[in-house]
């Protein structure tokens, strides 16, 4: 009976391995996944994205951890917002402020086609093949090309948390930002909380290793 269990243990566990290569190989070979890595690479170490990516820290910082009351009012009419926070800001004047604002939101803007489109394609896989099988293979293929650009851009494991974590919620902020389109906002959350995870062990694994 001992043996019985065992060699069944052994099977399972060579079925399971056997599959996962399989999935692999498929995802791999899939023209969409093919299509979103391309995407990725050529879009989140794009000009576009990095100015997004700095204009964002930027704009964060000058905020000082200041806590929004009223996000309406910061969304819709940041002007007279900073006019009565102004003082628990950086910002020297209300218009530094709104300048910086509108670069933000133009900026944001125009990147927000290509986010669309790798939420789209990543979607697609992910009913085809789960969440968790082509989610983690996909942040494996990603991490490989972060990596190869975080060292042409002298990067630091502090920024390169900063990034993985300001392109997971950049995409989420994306994602969500569809609901009218009947985008799954449970999904975008799950990815989302994939993506900072993901963030955070390509951080330790920099930090053991610098």
């Amino acid at each position: 009976m001992k043996n019985t269990i065992i060699a069944l243990t052994v099977i399972f566990f060579f079925s399971t391995t056997v599959n996962a290569q399989k999935t692999k190989e498929q995802i791999t070979n899939d023209v969409k996944f093919i299509e979103l890595i391309e995407q990725s690479k050529n879009f989140y170490f794009s000009e576009e994205n990095i100015d997004e990516f700095k204009i964002t820290n930027e704009f964060t910082k000058k905020l000082n951890s200041v806590k929004i009351k009223n996000a309406d009012e910061f969304d819709y009419n940041f002007e007279n917002w900073l006019k009565n926070n102004l003082s628990d800001t950086t910002f020297k004047s209300v218009n530094e402020g709104v300048i910086l604002y509108d670069k933000l939101n133009k900026t944001v803007d125009s990147n927000e086609l290509s986010r669309q489109k790798i939420n789209s394609n990543s979607n697609l896989l992910i009913e085809k093949y789960g969440f968790d099988e082509f989610m983690n293979y996909y942040n494996k293929e990603l991490n490989k090309l972060n990596e190869a650009k975080f060292s042409e851009l002298n990067f630091n494991c502090e920024q390169k948390l900063a990034f993985y974590e300001f392109n997971s919620y950049a995409d989420y902020r994306s994602e969500v930002s569809q609901i009218d389109k009947n985008h799954n906002t449970e999904l975008a959350a799950k990815k989302f909380e994939k993506s900072v995870n993901n963030g955070a062990l390509a951080f330790e694994n920099c930090f053991k290793n610098r």
